[in-house]
C-alpha cells in the first residue's frame, strides 16, 4: 500500500510534466507553420488560433509573447513587439523554438527568408 501511495503521485507528475510539453512543442509548431507559411501578416483564421493560445494554459510566458507579436504583424513587428521579442532572444533559459520564433519575427520584412524557413520546418517536424 506504501509502494502505491508514492509511486501514484510521481505517475500522474510524470503525465501531466509530459503533456505540458507536448502541448509547448504543439504551440511552438503551430506558431512556425503559420510563419512558414506566411505573406505580410496571418490570416484572419490563424490569428484566432494564436488568439486562442494567449488564454491556454500550455503556452509559456515565451509562447504568448511570439504569438501576441505575431497578431500584430503588418509586414514587420511593432517596436514595443521587438522589444519583448529581444527580450526572449537574449534570455539563455528561453527554449531554443522560442529565441528562434522571436528572432524570426523579429527580423520578419514581410515574409521569412530561405533561412529562416528551412528553421521553421525543423520546427514542425
Amino acid at each position: 500500500m506504501l509502494r502505491q501511495t508514492f509511486i501514484y503521485p510521481l505517475f500522474l507528475s510524470a503525465i501531466l510534466m509530459f503533456s505540458t510539453g507536448a502541448s509547448a512543442i504543439g504551440n511552438t509548431a503551430m506558431m512556425a507553420d503559420i510563419l512558414l507559411h506566411l505573406n505580410h501578416y496571418p490570416s484572419e483564421s490563424e490569428k484566432n488560433e494564436l488568439k486562442g493560445m494567449l488564454n491556454s494554459s500550455s503556452a509559456s510566458d515565451n509562447q504568448k509573447v511570439i504569438a501576441r507579436a505575431m497578431i500584430n504583424l503588418k509586414h514587420s513587428a511593432t517596436d514595443a513587439d521587438k522589444a519583448r521579442l529581444k527580450a526572449i532572444i537574449d534570455n539563455p533559459s528561453a527554449m531554443a523554438e522560442e529565441r528562434s520564433l522571436a528572432s524570426i519575427i523579429y527580423k520578419l520584412n514581410h515574409k521569412p527568408s530561405s533561412a529562416d524557413k528551412a528553421i521553421l520546418k525543423d520546427m514542425i517536424q
